[in-house]
C-alpha cells in the first residue's frame, strides 16, 4: 500500500486557482497549504485511470510539450481532487501530470482527496 510519502510533495505557484465552468474558483494554492500543514487530515490514495478518464479526455488547454518533457518527479507528483455535493470528485489539480502517467501506461495515479468539508474552505462562487 502507497502513503504519501512515496511520492515527491506537491506544490503550487502563488494565487494558484482552478475555476469549474465560470461558477467556481478553487485555491489550489491553499489546498497545497493545508496538506503540507496537517497531511494526516486528509484522504491520501491511488485513483485508477478510468475515474479520471472522462476528465482528461477532450480537453482542449493542454500544453503538449509540457506533458512530454516533464521529468517523472514532476509526473508522479499527486493530483488534487475535490468532492462535490453535486458532481462528485473533480480534479482540481494534476491534469498534465495524470495525462503523463496515463501515456506512460500507469493505471493509476496519486492522489489527495479533499472531503466536502475540506472542499469547502478552498471554494467560492465565480463573481
Amino acid at each position: 500500500m502507497c502513503t504519501y510519502t512515496d511520492f515527491p510533495p506537491i506544490y503550487s505557484w502563488s494565487t494558484q486557482r482552478f475555476v469549474h465552468k465560470q461558477s467556481l474558483i478553487y485555491d489550489v494554492e491553499r489546498a497545497v497549504e493545508m496538506v503540507h500543514e496537517n497531511p494526516q487530515h486528509y484522504q491520501f490514495g491511488m485513483v485508477h485511470s478510468s475515474s479520471l478518464r472522462n476528465l482528461l479526455e477532450g480537453r482542449d488547454n493542454y500544453n503538449e510539450d509540457r506533458i512530454l518533457t516533464m521529468i517523472w518527479e514532476d509526473a508522479i507528483r499527486p493530483i488534487l481532487v475535490v468532492t462535490d455535493p453535486t458532481d462528485g470528485a473533480r480534479m482540481i489539480d494534476g491534469y498534465h501530470r495524470a495525462s503523463r502517467c496515463f501515456r506512460e501506461g500507469l493505471n493509476e495515479v496519486a492522489a489527495w482527496i479533499f472531503s466536502i468539508e475540506q472542499t469547502n474552505c478552498i471554494v467560492q462562487p465565480f463573481d
